[in-house]
């Protein structure tokens, strides 16, 4: 490897497959995109069960939404949500789509700037962050719904200003309008950004993750990692896996690439498109989902029930509040 390249860490964690995958290797049905295939033309079946990034986005600006107009509600004083640029909203879209650097670094025009760094978004006048800490005791009483010294809830036995807060302060009600079916968490499982069953532990959120680490590992796609290392190899960087090309490369943290980690990514990509790692992986880690779908179909029928009356709403608000 050449000890002068330098990068940004691409950092995948491989979790073991749970109880909501499919045993054994699927049998191979999805059809194979061809090398250089655009990553934007490329949908993995779990997608289906997910808002579409660019509502996601709309979601979490409702949420600062939201939670600005309760926080003014009861008399208090609570940062505005951050103006958004297209800049800021195309970083954000990006975040949420699954299959952006889903299997690394594959777009050639981004890495000869950023090489694995993940391009930076120009300054706006966003506000900062709201930090807890910043915040009196009253108005984070009244933000989560708990008592600050303790974080014991303090929902409905405790008024500020002649209102009683709400389970979960005005987080909480912000994020029960935002769901999709009322404010009973039974009814919708697991809730993330991405929709129902999409937060920590939740069935689709499980799905794409146990379908990732099993693909990583299934043979058809180690053997195009080997491909793809021996191609790097002769390019003169000694990596084993487009997951770990980055762990040897030592300005991880730096703020810019400089030019042996844009070289190392160049040639990252370069390889990825001789030996069609995308393509390859994409249907392999396809058959995986569509098999963990197909075992898990009713309760999925349920989440795209969910998340259809979810983008309703979420519609509906943005529209009354100009989001």
């Amino acid at each position: 490897m050449r000890l002068s390249a330098a990068t940004a860490a691409l950092v995948v964690v491989l979790t073991a497959c749970g109880d909501h995958g499919e045993a054994g290797v699927p049998p191979s049905g999805t059809p194979t995109p061809s090398p250089g295939t655009d990553i934007g033309a490329l949908h993995l079946p779990i997608e289906a069960y997910l808002l579409p990034p660019r509502l996601s986005v709309v979601h979490d600006r409702l949420r600062n939404v939201l939670i600005h107009a309760c926080m003014r509600g009861f008399g208090l004083s609570y940062p505005a949500p951050p103006a958004a640029t297209r800049a800021t909203d195309r970083a954000a879209t990006d975040a949420y789509t699954v299959m952006y650097r889903r299997y690394g670094v594959t777009d050639a025009r981004t890495v000869h700037t950023w090489g694995y760094h993940v391009p930076l978004v120009p300054a706006t006048r966003a506000a900062a962050p709201v930090r807890l800490s910043d915040l009196p005791a009253a108005a984070r009483r009244v933000l989560l719904g708990t008592e600050p010294a303790t974080g014991v809830s303090i929902a409905g036995r405790t008024a500020q200003n002649g209102r009683p807060i709400p389970p979960g302060g005005c987080v909480g009600a912000s994020d029960r309008r935002l769901a999709p079916s009322g404010s009973d968490p039974a009814t919708r499982g697991i809730q993330g950004p991405q929709g129902p069953q999409s937060g920590p532990g939740g069935l689709v959120a499980t799905i794409k993750s146990d379908s990732f680490a099993s693909s990583a590992a299934d043979p058809r796609v180690t053997a195009v990692f080997s491909n793809w290392s021996s191609c790097m190899r002769a390019a003169g960087y000694r990596v084993s896996d487009p997951m770990h090309a980055t762990s040897a490369l030592s300005s991880v943290t730096a703020a810019k690439p400089d030019a042996g980690e844009i070289a190392q990514a160049e040639a990252d990509v370069a390889c990825k498109t001789r030996t069609n790692v995308v393509g390859i992986w994409f249907a392999v880690e396809s058959d995986y989902q569509k098999a963990a779908i197909r075992k898990n179909a009713k309760a999925l029928a349920v989440v795209k029930a969910e998340l259809a009356h979810q983008v309703g709403t979420i519609s509906s608000l943005a529209e009354r509040y100009g989001a």
